[in-house]
């Protein structure tokens, strides 16, 4: 199919302006509406176009925006998948501004991922004007609440019939992101006996256990992590995140508590990692009664939502249909990289949609002081977007 006149529909200024109104709009946490404004917005630039959208109500006023383009049927099916909710400014500077410098636009959300979701939408856009029928539907899942646990996605996937693809628009660096580790969170309670400093001998000192179970842990456990590896994600990984315990210096410390995160690679599963903090904490319990024994247990983070390992395959139609619309746009296929951080991509993923991400904007830039996008990355991601639905197979 020439393309040529799906790209002629793709105006840089038009595409910068709507992602400048968007950067200007706040949409995180600590507004009582967080994303209702950006949602509304977004949702109202496609409805003008005449694009069958709606708002997904997930709770109160907070509702995920999903438009869908129908194709003729004969093609698979693809999701332009992002989040619209962002961090709070935090030490940000003019953080709604949307002020441009050179090629860069700055505002908090700009990279993490405003630059992503607009540049998808705007796809959206330019793929109804040029009048052009894909094989297979498009759809456009706009989320709230990624930041936090994944609110949007989580209950879109319930809800919702998925595609067979998806594209995850986080900032990648115009790289193909087919790879992502699992993630999830561990709270140690380890048990001790209070007791008066001076006769310190009578007590179970709970921070001495747990310096035990962070050297286990560290010593035991960390070194099998760095020899177990994957060609695209590199090595497994613990970090131990927070820790504390005792009350002051004249009392033996009766209780203590250890939090760890796990960031775990294809081929590994929660079980593994649960047995293999087991076996940790088996060691630590040797000698102790049932009384005192060290126990863990997931966090409410990583309830909320199963973030397992996310692994496609290069030869999977997803991954040739990236490479082939970014040699339509780029005129060289974008490289394939493993993510190391964890996105909506694996919500989609585990819910049966193969999932992969491809952004404007550096995971460097998201979060920071001084966050950015660079437009030329936005403007090529969304003739990306707009030409592969017409190049999958």
């Amino acid at each position: 199919m020439d393309l040529l006149k799906l790209m002629e529909q793709i105006d840089r200024q038009e595409l910068t302006d709507f992602l400048q109104i968007a950067v200007q709009i706040p949409s995180h946490i600590e507004l009582e509406s967080q994303e209702k404004e950006i949602g509304q917005y977004i949702a109202g630039k496609l409805l003008a176009e005449g694009i069958e959208t709606e708002l997904q109500v997930v709770e109160g006023e907070r509702a995920n925006v999903i438009a869908t383009i129908h194709g003729t049927g004969e093609g698979k099916s693809v999701t332009f998948n992002g989040h619209i909710d962002s961090i709070p400014p935090i030490d940000m500077e003019d953080p709604y501004s949307g002020r441009i410098v050179g090629d860069d636009l700055y505002g908090r959300g700009a990279c993490d991922m405003k630059g992503g979701i607009i540049a998808m939408a705007y796809a959206m856009i330019a793929i109804k004007r040029s009048g052009l029928i894909p094989k297979g539907d498009i759809v456009l899942s706009a989320m709230i609440g990624e930041e936090y646990g994944s609110d949007g996605a989580t209950y879109y996937a319930k809800h919702t019939k998925l595609t067979d693809y998806g594209i995850c628009g986080e900032p990648t660096d115009m790289k193909i992101g087919s790879a992502q580790k699992g993630l999830h969170w561990f709270q140690f309670d380890i048990p001790g006996r209070r007791t008066h400093s001076s006769v310190s001998s009578t007590g179970i000192n709970a921070l001495k256990r747990l310096n035990e179970l962070m050297t286990c842990i560290n010593e035991d456990l960390e070194p099998k992590l760095k020899g177990r590896t994957h060609p695209l994600l590199g090595p497994s990984l613990v970090n131990l995140g927070k820790a504390w315990g005792g009350e002051q210096p004249n009392v033996v410390p009766g209780d203590a508590h250890l939090q760890v995160e796990r960031r775990y690679i294809p081929g590994e599963t929660l079980e593994s990692v649960k047995a293999e903090l087991d076996e940790a904490v088996k060691k630590c319990n040797d000698g102790y009664g049932e009384e005192y024994a060290i126990t863990y247990e997931s966090m409410p983070y990583s309830l909320k939502v199963s973030k397992t390992p996310m692994d496609i395959p290069e030869g999977h139609p997803i991954v040739q249909g990236m490479k082939k619309a970014g040699m339509e746009v780029l005129g060289e296929e974008p490289e394939i990289f493993g993510v190391p951080f964890w996105g909506d991509a694996g919500v989609l993923y585990d819910a049966g949609c193969d999932c992969i991400l491809f952004g404007p904007g550096s995971i460097k830039d998201a979060h920071s002081k001084c966050e950015k996008v660079s437009l030329s990355n936005v403007y090529q991601a969304a003739k990306i977007y707009a030409a592969l639905p017409f190049v999958l197979e």
